[in-house]
């Protein structure tokens, strides 16, 4: 019965041949799945990316602008600074005027005494006199003077002091 066992054989194989088959397709079935899964997960990931780019493009505008508005404080700043600075140096020049002017101006009697004063060793003490009185006259001034801005108020007053020293 060799033919018998032959056709045993070959229903074997083929019932074999029917679960490699089947394997095959489970096996093709779960590829195709976890393909799609990759993909799924890929896409999500790009997405979620592509998300945080554009979050990081809005953080850079946002700073940019924030840059900008920086700068353009800041050369207000040096601008009101600058003014302040050629206020400073227009009052000082108007106080030295003005300190000349009162020394030109003394009466004669005066200036005589002062000569003497001078000749023996007076003229500090008329400097220093002068110089005071003039200090004196310059933080006067300084009080109406109107403040430009609060962050600058104690710039203009040290200013001021540092004019007639």
């Amino acid at each position: 019965c060799a033919y018998h066992t032959m056709l045993d054989e070959m229903e074997q194989l083929r019932a074999d041949n029917k679960q490699l088959e089947r394997e095959a397709a489970d096996l093709l079935k779960g590829c195709s799945l976890h393909k799609r899964s990759l993909k799924k997960d890929a896409y999500n990931t790009v997405q979620s990316l592509e998300n945080v780019i554009v979050g990081l493009k809005m953080d850079l505008v946002q700073s940019r602008e924030k840059e900008d508005s920086h700068v353009a404080r800041m050369q207000s700043v040096l601008n009101e600074k600058k003014t302040l600075e050629e206020e400073v140096k227009d009052l000082g020049e108007r106080a030295d005027l003005h300190t000349t002017n009162e020394i030109c101006c003394l009466p004669t009697q005066q200036m005589t005494n002062k000569r003497k004063c001078a000749s023996a060793g007076g003229l500090f003490k008329i400097i220093n006199r002068i110089r005071r009185e003039n200090d004196t006259q310059t933080a006067e001034r300084s009080k109406d003077i109107p403040e430009k801005s609060s962050f600058l108020s104690s710039f203009n007053g040290g200013a001021m002091s540092g004019v007639c020293e």
